[in-house]
């Protein structure tokens, strides 16, 4: 069977998924329309990759790293009185991590470029985000962020749809 005239139709797909990944960080665009996804993670996601039978992390380690180096986090928090606590100074202000806008519980805005809702739970496991305070001593108990068309939740990040689509094309085609 010539499969010759999907190849055209999958490198878009490639290019529409590489470009959805890297949008962000601007607005612009009127209002698109569409549903909405949602998708809940619990802290420390642990995703199985078939094709390299190993497991990948999708834990909050690398968003931490960044957002609470010294130079970063004084951004975001206050410390708080026993100087391993955190206070968010503007809780409805998104923290921005690679390419993604992030909201503390009750705060998120959509963006027209996010397709899917994600809530990533924090847990024990998160290390100083479970440190994180309101300015009234509550604890958040998620963060949440969106993610891309092609794309959907993995822990806190997100994971691109294209392969899926590629395999099932390519399924229907064979």
């Amino acid at each position: 069977m010539n499969i010759s005239p999907i190849i055209p139709f999958l490198l878009f797909l490639f290019f529409v998924d590489r470009s959805s990944a890297r949008s962000g960080g601007r607005g612009g665009g009127g209002a698109r329309g569409g549903s909405r996804g949602g998708s809940r993670s619990r802290g420390g996601g642990k995703f199985h990759s078939s094709s390299s039978h190993s497991y990948v992390h999708y834990d909050s380690s690398s968003f931490r790293s960044t957002v609470f180096k010294p130079s970063t986090s004084s951004s975001y928090f206050s410390t708080g009185t026993t100087g391993n606590t955190y206070i968010i100074n503007q809780p409805a202000t998104p923290i921005i991590y690679d390419n993604h806008y992030y909201y503390w519980h009750g705060y998120y805005h959509s963006r027209p470029e996010k397709k899917s809702v994600c809530e990533y739970t924090i847990t024990a496991e998160d290390g100083e985000l479970f440190n994180v305070t309101f300015s009234n001593g509550t604890t958040p108990k998620s963060l949440t962020f969106g993610c891309g068309s092609f794309e959907e939740c993995c822990g806190m990040s997100c994971c691109s749809t294209v392969g899926t689509w590629i395999a099932v094309l390519v399924g229907k085609v064979i």
